[in-house]
Formats: structure tokens, C-alpha cells, sequence
């Protein structure tokens, strides 16, 4: 259990620092447009032609990959880092609109990585009340 909670408070500040874990590591704006066009599938509409398939499976692992981690991860953490999903959990979609919401109004941050980026939208979200 102890090896648990320091994985988790290892990834945590790692990706909370705001370092590059890899060199190839997306940014805000590169997940930002493979989620709109993630939406346009989802909504019904024809993709564009700067729209690329393979993004739009990076923005669906993304946000399912990130999701599950911190629902796995949300009891080892400190309780101001905790998300308080809702009771029922959410929706791919619904965590897709929930980033590109979130992108699209903090676009000073587009630069910074996109994992972190989906981590936040989440924390802005649900936050936990005091």
C-alpha cells in the first residue's frame, strides 16, 4: 500500500512540475485540436481535412487514460488534489467537452503538457468543497 502512495505522489509532482516526461509529449494545443475533431465525429459531423484519425484516438486514450488513473489514484491524494467525481462517474464525451472547455478558456496554458492539462480541466471540474 505504501508503494502505492508513493507512486502516486511521484506522479503526481512530475507531472504537476511541468517537466517534459518525454520528448515527444504533446501540448495543450496539439490535444486541443484532436479533441475538437474528436467532437465532430461524436456530433455527427464530417472532419475537416487538417483532422487526423490517429489524433483522435490520442485525445479518446488520453482522456480515458487520465480518468481512470485518477479515479484509481484519487484516495492516496492529498485532499486538495482530490477530484470529486460525480457519484455515477462521467462519460468520455462529457470528459472531452470537459477539456476542450477548459482548454479553450485558459489558453495562456495551450504550451503546457497536455496530461497535465487533462488533470486540471478534471480538478477545475469537480472540485472537492472545503
Amino acid at each position: 500500500m505504501k508503494a502505492g502512495i508513493a507512486a502516486a505522489i511521484a506522479l503526481v509532482g512530475t507531472l504537476a512540475s511541468g517537466n517534459t516526461i518525454a520528448a515527444n509529449t504533446m501540448d495543450g494545443n496539439s490535444i486541443l485540436k484532436n479533441c475538437n475533431a474528436t467532437l465532430r465525429i461524436m456530433d455527427g459531423k464530417k472532419l475537416s481535412s487538417d483532422d487526423d484519425e490517429i489524433g483522435i484516438g490520442q485525445c479518446l486514450g488520453l482522456v480515458e487514460g487520465v480518468r481512470n488513473t485518477l479515479v484509481y489514484l484519487n484516495s492516496f491524494l492529498a485532499r486538495d488534489l482530490q477530484i470529486c467525481w460525480p457519484e455515477n462517474g462521467i462519460q468520455n464525451g462529457q470528459a472531452i467537452r470537459i477539456i476542450v472547455k477548459y482548454l479553450t478558456d485558459h489558453p495562456a496554458s495551450l504550451n503546457m503538457d497536455q496530461t497535465l492539462l487533462t488533470m486540471l480541466a478534471f480538478k477545475d471540474a469537480y472540485p472537492c468543497k472545503k
